[in-house]
Order: structure tokens, then C-alpha cells, then sequence
């Protein structure tokens, strides 16, 4: 499983190595009357360029004049500025409606005029020149941008109340960049161009995490379990992979170009989001410190949730890596976003599963009555896991939505911020110590699991 998504991030990185656009998307046969094609955050000196190849519509009398024009029908690119990304994708759905409700077209629609507009039209344009068509804006007004193809062609036929689709084909390339003060361009959104120091600091953070959390490992060797070690392995991968973020997103704000730190940088974000799950399964089930196996009901969660881990991580990696002008693309990371949360909600069951098992003992067994006060110690991590993930995956996420444009960035603290106070607040209440309660293993019990493992070595 490792290799397999070690090999589709290598085989992503390849692509990403080649591609030096902002944009680049392939429409084959689209019959889209609106794409989303994304978001940009321009300065007061932004530019932006856009290349069409090989536009070809499939049924081209509908499209071409007897002079050779396309029809003055509006069909193009269309920039325009709007409040957020959520924002540009309710413009989207709007504008794409069909049918004798909905006649007007894109760019037409008073309900959808922005503050700006740049438009980029085809129409009225020789079809011959469709082959490669450039156009070229600068960006005087600061905002975020959403950059559309709109395909208005039928809206004037009022013979029949269905708009019946027609099927563009082109290759568009796309560069969008700003200059600073200095006159040095930036390929990075505006909104996102502080994520590298952002990143930067907290890689620092989590490494000096790491040298203490191994500092007290070392100071008390003897009460050393294996979650510790899982534990170490998740911040150092954690800081790892902040510390390649950060190297990658400058390199982009550079060159405009991905590169082989992208290939890093996925590759140990997939393996820090097994990581995570795998330490906070393990915790909550009490493995190495309450119990030295795992349940039936625990293995069967962990090979559920590790490999449907290992397959969102790549998943979120091609779709970072592509076109939000592809079909689909936004319902597929809708869908994926669902999934990661219903993967952070499945690692509650061995909590509730471990107490509700007790409980039921506790009236007859005198020993399950003191796994249950041991259980108790561990409602406060259970809670801060509740909010953590509540936290990470909703609330920043609304909030991230809800921010200026150009305060975007302060999500990604947030986020990174309460990932350090979780951990911290989990390494603090989990750290080997003498006779730290949370790791309390009475010896009865540890007899009764050592005889366990002797009953499984010879079955």
C-alpha cells in the first residue's frame, strides 16, 4: 500500500515537474455553459495572460458566419472579481442554469456584475485564428479574481424552451503573477504569498517539539512505550513536511513552476496523515500503555481507516495538482473532504467501544470497575480530540471561507497553530514518567496479558 502511493505521488511530481502555468486545462467535447476555471489574488500591478489552443466546436455551422467569424453569440473567458472561492463557485452554478427560466447569458446577467470585469471574447473572431488566440489584461484594482469560460451560445433561440448544448474542445494556458513594489514577480496568489515564512515558522516550532518530546524519551527509558515512538515519528514527519511546504511554495512564487520538492512534499503529507490516525487509534484504544493487543473491533478500524487514508491523502494531491476547470473537480474534492471527515469521526468508535465494554463490566468485575476509573482519565484527551477534529475540519474551514481575501492566510496559522496545541497537550499528558496515571498498567493486568499472548503463541 506504501509503494503503491509512493508510486502515484512520483508519477503526479513528473507531470507537476513540467508545468509552468498558473492554469492549464484540456476541455474535449465540453458542453458546460459555465467553467470555473479558479481563483487569483491580484495586487495593483497584477498581469495576466491567457493562451487558447485549438478551439474546435463540434458542430461548426452553428458557431462560424458565411464570412468566416464566429458568431457574435458571447462565448470566451470572462475575469471577474468576487469575495471568495465558495463565492466564484455559487456565481458558477448560478450562471450555468438552462432552460426558458434562465435566457440570459453569463456575462449579460446584471444579477452576476461585479466590481471588475475583464473580458477575453471569441466571438466575432475569424475561426482561423482560433487555432492559437492569446489575450493579455493588467490588474490595476486589488481583489480576488475568478477566471470563467462562458459558452453563450442558443440563448436568443426562444424556439424551444430547452438549450440544447454545444461541444467545445480547446487547450487553455493560463499565467497569472504580480509585481511588488521592488518589481520582483510573484507567481503566488497575493492572499497566499505569506505562507512560506508562515510554514517556515512552524516547521522550527514542531522541530523543537521533536528535541523535547526525544529529550524526555531519553530521560526515561524505562518507561518507554511503542505509541512513544509512534508518537516521536509524527512530529518529525509533521515538521518535515511543514518545512517542504514551505520550500515548495517559495520555489513556485518563483519560477511559477512546480519541481521536485512537490513530489517531497506529498509523499510526507500522505505519510503524516496515516501517522496521525494511526497514533490517535491507538491511544484512544489504550494500546502499549492499558493493553498490550489490540481488539478484533480495533484491527478491523485501523485496516478501514489507515488505507482509506493512504488513498484520500493521494487523491487531495492529484486534485491540488489539477484544473478546477475539469469536469467534476469540485465534486470530487467535496467528496473527499466528506470522506476525511467521516475517517476523523471513525477513530472515536475504539474510545466508545473500549468504555461501553467496560462500563457493562464494571457491576460484576471488581478489575473492570478499575479499568473504568482508568478509562475516566482519559475523557479529557478524548474531548480535546473531539475538538481538534471539529475544529480543523469545519470551523477553520468556514472561516477560512469567511475572511477577507487577503487574510486567507491567517486560516492556515490557525490550523497550523491548534495542530501544535493538540499535540502538544497529547505528548504533555501522554509522556513517560513514573507513574503517570494515563499510563497506568496494574500488574494483575499485565500477568493476565502476558498469559494471553502465550495462550495465542501456541494456537
Amino acid at each position: 500500500m506504501y509503494m503503491s502511493a509512493v508510486f502515484v505521488i512520483l508519477l503526479l511530481g513528473g507531470f507537476s515537474v513540467t508545468c509552468s502555468a498558473n492554469l492549464h486545462l484540456e476541455v474535449i467535447g465540453d458542453v458546460r455553459r459555465v467553467v470555473d476555471l479558479g481563483v487569483f489574488a491580484f495586487n495593483e500591478n497584477g498581469y495576466i495572460s491567457l493562451q487558447v489552443h485549438d478551439f474546435f466546436v463540434a458542430d461548426p455551422e452553428l458557431f462560424v458566419s458565411e464570412t468566416g467569424h464566429i458568431h457574435n453569440e458571447p462565448i470566451g473567458f470572462v475575469l471577474d472579481s468576487t469575495t471568495s472561492a465558495q463565492s466564484a463557485r455559487v456565481e458558477k452554478n448560478y450562471a450555468k442554469g438552462d432552460g426558458a427560466d434562465h435566457r440570459r447569458c453569463f456575462i449579460n446577467d446584471p444579477d452576476l456584475k461585479p466590481a471588475e470585469r475583464i473580458t477575453f471574447a471569441i466571438n466575432g473572431r475569424k475561426a482561423e485564428d482560433l487555432r492559437e488566440t492569446a489575450f493579455e489584461a493588467k490588474i490595476t484594482t486589488p481583489g480576488l479574481y475568478a477566471l470563467f469560460f462562458y459558452n453563450c451560445k442558443g440563448f436568443n433561440d426562444t424556439s424551444s424552451s430547452y438549450l440544447r448544448p454545444v461541444p467545445v474542445t480547446f487547450v487553455a494556458v493560463g499565467k497569472m503573477y504580480n509585481k511588488d513594489s521592488t518589481g520582483t514577480i510573484h507567481y503566488l496568489s497575493w492572499s497566499d504569498q505569506k505562507l512560506p515564512i508562515v510554514y517556515g515558522i512552524f516547521s522550527v516550532v514542531f522541530f523543537g517539539m521533536f528535541a523535547v518530546w526525544w529529550r524526555q524519551c531519553r530521560s526515561e527509558p524505562l518507561h518507554v512505550h511503542r505509541v512513544h515512538r509512534v508518537m516521536s515519528f509524527l512530529v518529525a514527519v509533521k515538521a518535515l513536511s511543514l518545512l517542504l511546504e514551505a520550500i515548495k511554495l517559495h520555489h513556485y512564487d518563483t519560477t511559477g513552476s512546480h519541481s521536485v520538492w512537490d513530489v517531497f512534499f506529498y509523499t510526507t503529507v500522505a505519510v503524516k496523515g496515516v501517522t496521525l490516525f494511526s497514533v490517535l487509534l491507538l491511544l484512544g484504544s489504550g494500546w502499549s500503555t492499558l493493553k498490550q493487543f489490540l481488539s478484533e473491533h480495533d484491527k478491523k478500524i485501523m485496516m478501514i481507516i489507515l488505507p482509506s487514508q493512504i488513498m484520500i491523502n493521494i487523491s487531495m494531491a492529484v486534485i491540488q495538482e489539477t484544473s478546477e476547470g475539469n469536469k467534476h473537480w469540485s465534486s470530487w474534492y467535496d467528496m473527499l473532504q466528506i470522506l476525511d471527515v467521516v475517517c476523523c469521526c471513525c477513530v472515536l468508535l475504539p474510545i466508545v467501544w473500549s468504555i461501553k465494554n467496560l462500563r457493562d463490566a464494571a457491576a460484576l468485575d471488581e478489575k473492570a470497575a478499575r479499568s473504568i476509573a482508568r478509562m475516566k482519565k482519559f475523557r479529557g484527551l478524548y474531548i480535546v480530540i473531539v475538538v481538534y477534529i471539529y475544529l480543523t475540519r469545519i470551523i477553520l474551514v468556514m472561516i477560512e471561507n469567511s475572511l477577507p481575501y487577503d487574510k486567507t492566510w491567517m486560516a492556515k496559522v490557525g490550523a497550523e497553530a491548534t495542530a501544535a496545541i493538540f499535540q502538544i497537550y497529547t505528548g504533555y499528558q501522554f509522556r513517560p514518567m513514573p507513574e503517570n496515571p494515563y499510563l497506568e498498567v496494574e500488574r494483575d493486568d499485565a500477568d493476565e496479558l502476558e498469559a494471553r499472548r502465550e495462550v495465542s503463541n501456541t494456537m
